[in-house]
């Protein structure tokens, strides 16, 4: 996953401007840094370390403690699609045995509770850019912070593991029925279109078979969708049709 470049998007630059004065705020109060009472204000600054925006806040300890530096830029695992898992990882800092946070954004909004090094986009995140801000703190030293970008969220997809099945007799006068099949998505919503070429015969799960029909093979379209996800469909074609 590639690092946030110099020429960022609008957006993304934005979100780099407010993360900064997000824990400059944060950090006033009483970092984990330890900054030391009565020390002089803080004044952050940002550093390109390794391609990758680094804030750098050099007032948040007394004057005169070493900076945490990025021996290794974090990198993102996984694809930012909707109903998949992205991951960050630590990174690798100077000193040793630093104590890494988290926190992942959509577009410039903090997504709430999301602290871990894991993140599983939502419907609502689907076309938003997906990124993660990863801190570093150790007492005695000034903080460090890298934010990376996961790219544009993607809307999920849906795949048929078992198609539906057609019960009832393809004869005139009866009922065809069209099952609902196994999805790989909970929760979708399915819809139905029977054909007769390429002509609608009706939109209900059940069919009762014309006069019309006899000679020909019919077929179901069986449509799965959910909001965030791209819809997928199946075709089931009936035996020939015959007549009652």
């Amino acid at each position: 996953m590639r690092h946030l470049r110099a020429a960022l998007p609008a957006a993304v630059t934005a979100l780099v401007v407010a993360l900064i004065a997000s824990f400059v705020a944060l950090a006033g109060a009483g970092p984990a840094t330890s900054a030391a009472a009565g020390s002089a204000p803080q004044r952050p600054g940002t550093d390109l370390l390794a391609g990758s925006y680094q804030a750098e806040f050099a007032r948040l300890s007394v004057a005169g403690k070493p900076t945490i530096s990025s021996r290794r830029s974090p990198a993102i695992s996984g694809k930012a699609r909707v109903g998949r898992t992205v991951t960050v990882s630590s990174g690798a800092w100077k000193p040793a045995k630093v104590k890494v946070g988290y926190r992942w954004y959509v577009g410039t909004k903090k997504v709430k509770g999301a602290k871990a090094a894991t993140y599983s986009p939502t419907a609502d995140d689907a076309g938003q850019v997906l990124s993660v801000l990863v801190t570093a703190t150790k007492k005695g030293y000034r903080s460090a912070a890298v934010l990376e970008s996961a790219g544009t969220v993607k809307g999920g997809k849906i795949v048929s593991t078992s198609k539906p099945v057609l019960k009832g007799k393809a004869v005139v006068g009866k009922k065809l029925k069209a099952t609902a099949g196994d999805w790989s998505v909970a929760g979708v919503e399915l819809g139905y279109s029977w054909l007769q070429g390429k002509k609608e015969l009706s939109t209900a799960r059940k069919y009762r078979v014309r006069p019309s029909d006899a000679g020909k093979r019919l077929k179901v379209v069986v449509t799965a969708g959910k909001p965030g996800f791209r819809s997928a469909s199946v075709r089931v074609r009936t035996d020939r049709i015959q007549a009652g």
